[in-house]
C-alpha cells in the first residue's frame, strides 16, 4: 500500500508530457494525477519544495517572499498521517513570515504520539 507521501509526490511529478497515446493504462493514471495536482495548485501555489526533519518528510506548497504569500506545508510521519499547515497574510502586499520561519517551523515540528 502506498502512503500519503507517495502518492502526493507521484502527483507533485506528473507532468502533461508524460502522456503517450500507446500506453492507456498509465494515461488514465497520469490523467487522475494531473486531476489531483491541479485541485492543489489551484491559485496560489508559487513553488514546491520538499520539507522534512528527522521524524516528518513533505512538502512546502508556495514561497512566502512570492505574493500572495501563502504557504501551506504537507508533512507525513512514519505512520502515514498527515499534517497540514499554512501560514498565510490577510495582506497579500507583505509576507507574514519568511522562508527562515517556515525551515524552523518544520525543524521544530514532532508527530503526535498515540498510545
Amino acid at each position: 500500500m502506498r502512503s500519503g507521501y507517495d502518492w502526493m509526490a507521484s502527483e507533485l511529478a506528473a507532468t502533461p508530457d508524460q502522456i503517450r497515446w500507446w500506453n492507456r493504462t498509465n494515461n488514465v493514471r497520469l490523467t487522475v494525477l494531473l486531476g489531483m495536482k491541479s485541485i492543489e495548485m489551484t491559485g496560489n501555489c508559487t513553488a514546491i519544495y520538499k520539507a522534512e526533519n528527522s521524524e516528518l518528510h513533505g512538502f512546502q506548497l508556495g514561497d512566502p517572499a512570492i505574493a500572495p504569500h501563502r504557504v501551506t506545508l504537507d508533512l507525513f510521519d512514519v505512520n502515514n498521517r498527515r499534517y497540514e499547515l499554512v501560514a498565510s497574510s490577510r495582506n497579500a502586499d507583505h509576507p507574514v513570515v519568511t522562508q527562515a520561519d517556515i525551515n524552523a517551523i518544520v525543524a521544530s515540528i514532532r508527530p503526535v504520539l498515540h498510545s
